[in-house]
């Protein structure tokens, strides 16, 4: 079994650079990079890179983290020989023991896995914890809002779950292949993963939790604000859900109501607000009309 990884990045050279020396550091067959149209000098500081697994794409706009993954999926599905795939943020890197723990992993290939996400104090990535199962109706919802450990897998053991992260997501190049169309480009950013998830979910594609397999993420998500551009695309992507699944979608509408909540009521004291609600606004527009808007 051998793995290679697929990491996108935009304009985070500082981080990048953790990410590419963690990653090569570890028996990865290729190492794939996209390369969004950064600015900041990441193509400069990646073409002075010698190293024969590492392969850079580039891109010559921002095509989002989504856009990036599929770019680098199509590519790999088309030019690489290799049995796994793993992906992540260029602000992400597989712990130094990556590999000793996965060889004690039995792993299946028709199934897709999802490592454990931390931050670089320990702490598991709530971004990036996949759903045990989906909140539906109005108890569950309140119920995950009160307790949302309910829903999500236990960190100490490995368990079925209905959707991946794009940061700690494990998958054959054969399944790859088979549910490429499946990485919507067009959301840009949030949700993506999720609803890849939710695609091999409805055609019986097992989904694992490895709990002892771990991926660093160095980010801060404590505390922080969203700014205006992000939560357009947090808005607009949870409510094209029901464009891209109908009845079938991996969120109801007391779900998407109560995000939408969240997201109003955090315009309180924000910096920014009156434009964080003018992009919580456009987000719904285009989220109901299905328009393909920027940010």
């Amino acid at each position: 079994m051998n793995i290679s990884s697929l990491i996108v990045t935009y304009n985070r050279l500082d981080k990048l650079k953790k990410t590419v020396e963690a990653t090569l550091a570890l028996p990865f067959k290729f190492v794939v990079i996209v390369d969004n149209g950064s600015t900041d000098g990441t193509a400069e500081w990646l073409n002075n890179i010698i190293n024969e697994r590492l392969i850079v794409l580039s891109s010559t706009v921002n095509t989002g983290g989504a856009g990036g993954f599929k770019l680098g999926a199509e590519w790999i599905v088309k030019n690489l020989v290799t049995d796994w795939v793993l992906f992540y943020d260029d602000d992400a890197y597989p712990n130094d023991d990556f590999f000793s723990r996965i060889e004690t992993e039995k792993l299946k290939n028709n199934t897709v896995y999802a490592c454990n996400v931390i931050d670089t104090s320990g702490v598991r990535c709530k971004m990036n914890i996949p759903w045990r199962k989906h909140p539906y109706g109005f108890r569950e919802n309140i119920e995950y809002q009160l307790n949302p450990y309910l829903y999500i897998p236990d960190a100490s053991k490995n368990e079925n779950v209905v959707s991946v992260s794009f940061v700690g997501m494990l998958i054959n190049l054969h399944t790859l292949t088979d549910f490429i169309e499946c990485i919507h480009d067009e959301l840009f950013i949030y949700f993506d993963d999720v609803y890849f998830g939710h695609h091999l979910r409805l055609k019986n594609v097992p989904m694992v939790f490895l709990s002892n397999v771990i991926v660093v993420h160095d980010v801060n998500s404590r505390g922080s604000y969203i700014p205006p551009w992000k939560v357009y695309y947090l808005v607009r992507n949870i409510l094209y859900s029901k464009h891209l699944f109908g009845a079938h979608s991996p969120f109801d509408w007391t779900y998407i109501i109560l995000r939408l909540v969240k997201y109003i009521l955090s315009a309180v004291g924000h910096p920014d607000s009156i434009k964080y609600l003018v992009k919580i606004i456009g987000g719904v527009r285009d989220g109901i009309s299905k328009h393909k808007s920027g940010r």
